[in-house]
């Protein structure tokens, strides 16, 4: 018997590593194209009349007016002790007659 001369090929399949770009950079460039036309549009708008305030807008935190019972039934506003006479006329010279201000019993 005779040998063949025949070499047998051996054929390795090794992935290719390669990463395609085509289709990343058609993305990219589409993707520029659209914010450089929107890019000016976006700096165009709509003019709003506003109202005009007259005064500036406080801005201050204001502490609300603490009044406070004890057990004897003493009332003090704030951490200052007052009679029951003198209630009502102290409460009105603190507030100024302001209805808007905060008041925690």
């Amino acid at each position: 018997m005779a040998m063949n001369n025949c070499k047998k090929k051996s054929y390795s399949y090794t992935p290719l590593a390669e990463i395609n770009v085509t289709p990343l950079v058609d993305v990219m460039l589409v993707l520029l194209i659209v914010f450089m036309v929107t890019a000016p549009l976006m700096n165009v708008g709509v003019e709003v009349d506003l109202p005009k305030m007259d005064k500036a807008a406080n801005t201050e935190p204001v502490e609300p007016l603490t009044i406070s019972l004890d057990k004897q039934g003493e009332i003090f506003i704030q951490e200052l002790k007052v009679n029951q006479e003198d209630f009502i006329p102290k409460l009105q010279a603190i507030t100024d007659s302001n209805y808007d201000i905060q008041i925690y019993v």
